[in-house]
This record gives C-alpha cells, sequence and structure tokens, in this order.
C-alpha cells in the first residue's frame, strides 16, 4: 500500500469519526419547541447541560444540513424540517441586531433555495457603508452569502462592494486581515490582535468571490493570506489563535481550540482549491 493511499484511508476514517461526533452532538443540541439550536452544550459531571439558543449557530448548522443526506437530516432534527427552521429564522430577520446573524440567516436560506433569500438580500443592501463598524468576519459572511453558488449571484454589484470592503482591510505586509474592516469601536491595546477568524473566513469568501467574478486580486489575496495562515502552524499542525496583524506572528498559541482543527482550516482550505 503506498503513503498516499494509506493516508487517504485514515483521512477519510478521522473524517467519518468526526462526523459521527458531529450529528451525535447536534441532535442532543437541537430544540425543537424552539426550532433552534443551543449556544452550547456542556459537560457538568456526567450529565450534558444545554446552555442558551444561538441564531449564528442555528444558521451554521442549516447551512451545513443543507448539503446533507436526509437520514443524517432526520437524526438531528427528527420530524422537523430544515426549511421550517428557516423559517423560524426569517421571521426574526427584522430583530436581528447583527450583520452576521443577518448574513449567516440569508446564506442558510440561499442554500435551502428557500424563498426568503431573494426578498430578504435587501437587508445587505441596506447596510451603512460610509459609517459602519462592521467586523471583517460579518463582511465575510455578508460576501458569502452573495456569492457561495458561483451560477446564481442575485446581486453582484453588491458583492464587489463587500468585496472590495474585505480586500481593504487585508494587510499585505502582514498577510492578515484586521480584525475590524474600520478601526471603529476597536480600543489602541485590541486594533493590532486579529484572530484565526479573520485567516479563514475572508478566504473563503474570497474563494466564493473569485469563482463567481473571476476578480484575479481576490482569489491572490485569498492565496497569500493562506499561504501565511498554513506557515504559522504548529509543529503538531496546529492552527493557533491570536495573530499580530502588523506583524504577521503569532500572539498566543493557546489555547487551541478543535473547530479551528477539525472544521474551520479545512473548511477555508476546500473552498480555496
Amino acid at each position: 500500500m503506498s503513503q498516499v493511499t494509506e493516508f487517504k484511508q485514515h483521512t477519510t476514517k478521522e473524517i467519518q469519526t468526526l462526523k459521527s461526533i458531529a450529528v451525535k452532538s447536534l441532535a442532543k443540541m437541537y430544540l425543537p419547541e424552539k426550532k433552534m439550536f443551543a449556544f452550547r452544550l456542556r459537560l457538568n459531571g456526567r450529565d450534558h447541560v444545554i446552555e442558551g439558543i444561538s441564531r449564528r449557530y442555528t444558521a451554521i448548522a442549516l447551512i451545513a444540513l443543507a448539503s446533507q443526506e436526509k437520514e443524517i437530516i432526520s437524526a438531528i432534527i427528527g420530524d422537523d424540517t430544515l426549511e421550517s427552521i428557516c423559517d423560524n429564522l426569517l421571521n426574526d430577520i427584522e430583530i436581528m441586531p447583527e450583520l452576521g446573524e443577518i448574513a449567516l440567516t440569508l446564506w442558510a436560506a440561499g442554500m435551502l433555495k428557500h424563498t426568503g433569500y431573494e426578498k430578504n438580500i435587501e437587508k445587505l443592501r441596506n447596510l451603512d457603508k460610509l459609517n459602519f463598524q462592521y467586523s471583517t468576519v460579518e463582511i465575510s459572511w455578508a460576501l458569502s452569502a452573495l456569492t457561495f453558488d458561483s451560477q446564481n449571484v442575485i446581486d453582484m454589484n453588491l458583492a464587489k462592494e463587500l468585496s472590495l470592503i474585505l480586500m481593504d482591510s487585508y494587510n499585505q505586509t502582514s498577510n492578515i486581515f484586521l480584525q475590524n474592516s474600520t478601526s471603529k469601536g476597536l480600543s489602541f491595546l485590541r486594533s493590532h490582535v486579529s484572530c484565526f477568524a479573520d485567516f479563514v473566513y475572508p478566504i473563503q469568501a474570497l474563494s466564493f468571490y473569485h469563482k463567481a467574478s473571476r476578480d484575479s486580486r481576490a482569489a491572490e489575496i485569498a492565496c497569500e493570506c493562506a499561504e501565511h495562515m498554513c506557515s504559522l502552524q504548529g509543529d503538531d499542525g496546529q492552527w493557533w489563535w491570536h495573530y499580530d496583524n502588523r506583524t504577521g506572528k503569532v500572539i498566543e498559541r493557546f489555547p487551541v481550540y478543535s473547530v479551528h482543527q477539525d472544521s474551520m482550516a479545512p473548511m477555508a482550505l476546500f473552498a480555496l482549491e
């Protein structure tokens, strides 16, 4: 058996293990009476305790489940449907206080081909782009919500606006995105700190955007950022948490989160591929 074949078999086995854990955990975290997913499942002694609910995590779960088999979906949400959960999110879109919630909800609706997707794109068009205080991650989610399907981008002009905001927040010297697309709302002591999410979500969004628009600058920035992200891995392949967007170096090596290792890094790199 070649090393490549052995590696592929090992990777396939690991993926199936992670997928099994995800399905079992999401089933415990789904709250049918609210048609929402919990914010967190915490181990308390031998028991699992559900803490809070989250529109963001509900939308993220819908984005993931939209491409899964019926058996997996029913194992998690029982007799409910992804569409009815999305209905529940869209009913709240008028009172959502954050761009992140709105963008993820629209992305989920788009993945499910929900009629509320196109109807509510107006929420992104109405963003105050001159006086915004949106994070780089939120802008990335909004761009992904528009361009995840490269063959069906409803508003390419808006996608271009968002891509320019995102690319302008990229430091070409350090190859890292700022945590906020402007310095508004950030203290002087925190303005130089970017986190792992400020790598992965812009890489993913600009990859989607490039595929839809063929914008070469988007591809170049996504590739540069990804190459730098990979160069900063630890000796055992760890993806760290906090980075200095002035120097491009790691600020804080711990903690190492499983979501970074098993989900976010592969997600970004698969999109870029």
